[in-house]
């Protein structure tokens, strides 16, 4: 579904509200993150945090909540020469069977996590466990595991999608030295008791985590184990992990966390969660914070956020509308157009597109861009501009 939901200076005029919400987020990690589970014998719980950083430093350990580990919208470059920032996390999908089970098409993108390191987000698996709390055993109703060892268990409970894809899936997988693909988890055919991924206590792994679409992915999930002291399950609630693909999805993030990530009422293009009157679509796309009151129109010739400017500017002997608003670079991937537009009445719905534009870098990100009517108080005694923002719902690459 295209949306337009912005419609020029006519939206603007709103109660501005002096607030500011408190989220609850840290944004995003980025580089070697082990997402770390345990069993605490004092409390009897398990516990689920990514340690980063120094390893042992209790300042260096997140609750999985409370942060979203991010993928690039960018392909995957093998060169060794190409610099990092260049690189990215999109892969295509192989044209073969074996990994059919990821959901994706032969040949369509498929975002990655990939078992080996990315030099960007790197996430891994920990078991930070006391040698000797777990009891051995080997699995006798799953035919992935077939040694003995005192094993802890990741099982596969939900997921929840925000984004537009109709088809969103995750999988978890590694590939063995023979070239045998071990799949531990996959949505595309249901979740059920085979999604479970086994790891020994103590123990540390990687894994390739895939995803078929761009958007926020909240994984939810269960450990257990058996306890060498009683020979008892211990098996946790629910705990939740957010993965955030391509750019649009990491902006969500480094705003909102847990439960407000993936509520529409709260972080969906349409919410005004700071109550500034602008929806979160629009404060992505020109560059504002959805988290506090900032409503702002775009300083002229060196603003780098605020709503479009729309002006009356001399041209010869009359005058001419002219729209100054700054746009994310299409290098970026940000899932969205902009269409600036004029039009003559606000009534009959006719707004005309129009492309001839003067465009200036502002840095990596954003480029700011003029758009000058080609309709003069000579022909029309009136105009009226807009940018219209949609997402876009089909990408191709």
């Amino acid at each position: 579904m295209k949306k337009e939901i912005y419609q020029g200076p006519l939206s603007f005029f709103a109660i501005l509200l002096a607030s500011t919400i408190d989220a609850g987020a840290q944004g995003l990690l980025i580089g070697h993150i082990d997402f770390t589970t345990y069993y605490s014998t004092e409390s009897n719980e398990w516990i689920s945090e990514f340690r980063h950083g120094e390893w042992e430093n209790p300042d260096a350990r997140t609750p999985t909540d409370e942060v979203s580990l991010h993928a690039r919208d960018i392909p995957v470059n093998h060169d060794a020469q190409v610099p990092e920032e260049v690189q990215g996390d999109r892969y295509v999908q192989p044209y073969a069977n074996i990994y059919d089970f990821t959901g994706v098409p032969d040949g369509n993108p498929i975002w990655m996590f990939p078992r080996s390191d990315n030099g960007h987000s790197w996430p891994g698996f920990r078991n930070d466990q006391i040698t000797g709390t777990f009891r051995s055993y080997v699995p006798s109703d799953d035919s992935r595991v077939t040694l003995e060892g005192p094993w802890m268990t990741l099982e596969l409970i939900n997921m929840t999608y925000a984004g537009s894809s109709n088809n969103p899936q995750f999988s978890l997988w590694q590939t063995l030295t023979s070239g045998e693909v071990l799949q531990w988890m996959a949505t595309s055919d249901g979740i059920d008791s085979d999604d479970i991924y086994y790891m020994k206590e103590n123990g540390h792994s990687h894994a390739n985590i895939g995803f078929s679409s761009l958007g926020l992915y909240r994984i939810g999930y269960k450990p257990s184990a058996i306890l060498e002291a009683t020979g008892v399950s211990v098996v946790g609630s629910t705990k939740f992990v957010t993965f955030a693909i391509g750019t649009k999805a990491a902006w969500t993030a480094s705003y909102y966390a847990g439960d407000d990530l993936i509520a529409g009422a709260v972080s969906g293009d349409e919410s005004d969660s700071d109550m500034d009157g602008i929806k979160l679509l629009l404060e992505y796309a020109f560059n504002l914070n959805p988290i506090s009151a900032d409503f702002k129109i775009l300083e002229a010739g060196n603003g780098t956020y605020g709503l479009p400017l729309i002006n009356l500017v001399p041209s010869g002997t009359e005058s001419v509308l002219q729209i100054e608003y700054i746009r994310r670079k299409a290098s970026t991937n940000p899932q969205i157009n902009y269409f600036p537009e004029f039009a003559s009445s606000l009534t009959t719905g006719q707004w005309e597109v129009q492309t001839s534009e003067t465009v200036t870098s502002i840095d990596a990100n954003w480029e700011r861009v003029v758009v000058t009517d080609s309709t003069d108080s000579s022909i029309e005694n009136q105009r009226f501009g807009r940018v219209r923002v949609e997402v876009q719902e089909i990408i191709s690459y």
